[in-house]
């Protein structure tokens, strides 16, 4: 069974992002378990899709230390330990079979972006991986 988490953007997906989104979700058919970071935007948006269309999918949250953009996302069924972004994006990550990354941009501009550094961990760790850059159709 596919274990899925994502990652991204605090700006949520655009419209070509979210299609993309549920297209993959749909495709992967068979999920047992969807992480996310619990912030607003990407997280918090992808959540609600799952809760609503993907009842019987387990939903694990990893919150983050730092509350400030947190979602508080309501309807999980497991909290992690809050934990710096860094550290809880790769124990994420750690837990799971696929990544889904949704940048807010199409190259990597900002070092300090936790969605990039997460893409990056999945790249290193050969965590398979699905980008779905703004752009994509």
């Amino acid at each position: 069974m596919l274990k899925i988490a994502i990652s991204g953007t605090r700006k949520g997906f655009n419209p070509r992002q979210m299609d993309k989104f549920i297209d993959l979700m749909k495709w992967f058919n068979v999920i047992s378990e969807f992480h996310h970071g619990d912030c607003v935007g990407v997280d918090q948006l992808a959540h609600n899709w799952v809760r609503e269309f993907m009842p019987p999918v387990k939903i694990i949250i990893h919150p983050p230390e730092d509350s400030t953009y947190r979602a508080f996302c309501a309807g999980y069924h497991e909290m992690r330990p809050p934990f710096k972004y860094i550290r809880r994006n790769r124990l994420m990550v750690d837990e799971v079979t696929d990544v889904i990354i949704v940048p807010d941009g199409i190259v990597e501009l900002q070092r300090g972006s936790g969605t990039w550094a997460t893409r990056r961990y999945a790249i290193k760790t050969q965590t398979r991986m699905y980008h779905l850059s703004p752009e994509q159709g």
